[in-house]
């Protein structure tokens, strides 16, 4: 798909993702590296559990069909004059601007935090605290304790994501304009469209989600999502909407099936379950029976597979 695509892919482990998933789609991707090599060759598991940067796990995954090259070992200028997309975030010092001017065709993409300008631009950041920011936080732990994140960083991950997809579409743009342009891509907004983007809903009024062991609370209804096991427990995303009701629609159905729910709680319309209850057309029992039936139904299966 991009075979005739030159990448130079200027990022460390805030942005490899951007440039390894242009490489899968055929791309010459060209990693520069700091004389000292990237950070996320720092960054574990390691092969064999021995620290080593040329052991990274992190580093191997995220940089397979890459060619690498050090800094103080190649001609960056020269590259940036063959290059149809530049990727940076940060990791070495670039004045994209200039290159711009220099090749009007050329496509610019910087990862961030927060973006590269507003009033967070120069903040601190890290996995962690983009999380918070984003809202991912807020709703991860029990409700009487302080928040806890997600095990794997996920942040940049997501904006790596986003800007590769982004660069699909600015050559789609050029092929048509014959111009590039720079991409913006913040970690912050990535993960929070990525994630709790019902958080982005607030400034229409949608109700704020909080934090629930186990589950989540919108408005007065509680939605849970770790049921008990005969050996464990199971996480089960019980959601409605376009996206996931379905899978909740074939879920109910699994539990009728197993003779642990009405004939009516299967039937329901799970894709506009919701919908029909803030609008006051569903009884919210009905959200309780059906999670009272979920939790019989797992109480009898084991969390093996077998």
């Amino acid at each position: 798909m991009l075979s005739s695509c030159r990448v130079l892919d200027l990022t460390d482990d805030r942005g490899d993702l951007a440039g390894h998933l242009l490489a899968q789609l055929g791309a010459e991707v060209i990693a520069v590296e700091p004389p000292e090599g990237s950070a996320s060759r720092r960054l574990g598991p390691f092969a064999g559990d021995r620290p080593d940067p040329e052991g990274s796990l992190r580093h191997w995954a995220y940089n397979r069909g890459k060619r690498s090259l050090r800094l103080d070992r190649c001609d960056l200028a020269a590259l940036v004059a063959t290059a149809d997309v530049v990727i940076e975030s940060g990791a070495i010092a670039v004045d994209l601007e200039a290159w711009r001017a220099a090749d009007p065709g050329l496509i610019t993409v910087s990862i961030s935090a927060f973006g590269s300008d507003g009033p967070k631009a120069a903040w601190a950041a890290d996995d962690l605290t983009i999380a918070a920011a984003c809202g991912q936080a807020v709703l991860t732990g029990d409700a009487d304790r302080a928040p806890l994140r997600i095990s794997e960083p996920q942040a940049f991950l997501h904006a790596g994501a986003d800007a590769a997809v982004a660069v699909l579409a600015a050559l789609a743009e050029r092929e048509r304009s014959g111009l590039g342009q720079h991409l913006d891509v913040s970690a912050q907004q990535s993960f929070m469209a990525a994630t709790q983007f019902h958080m982005l809903a607030a400034a229409v009024g949608a109700p704020m989600g909080r934090r629930l062991s186990g589950g989540q609370r919108i408005g007065p209804y509680e939605l849970r999502f770790v049921y008990r096991t005969l050996d464990g427990h199971v996480s089960i995303l019980f959601l409605f909407g376009d996206m996931i009701g379905r899978f909740t629609q074939r879920l109910m159905a699994w539990v009728h099936e197993a003779g642990y729910c009405s004939d009516e709680l299967a039937a329901q319309d799970y894709v506009s379950f919701f919908e029909e209850l803030f609008s006051g057309r569903l009884d919210p029992s009905v959200l309780a029976d059906a999670t009272s039936a979920v939790a019989a139904f797992t109480d009898r299966k084991s969390t093996r597979l077998n």
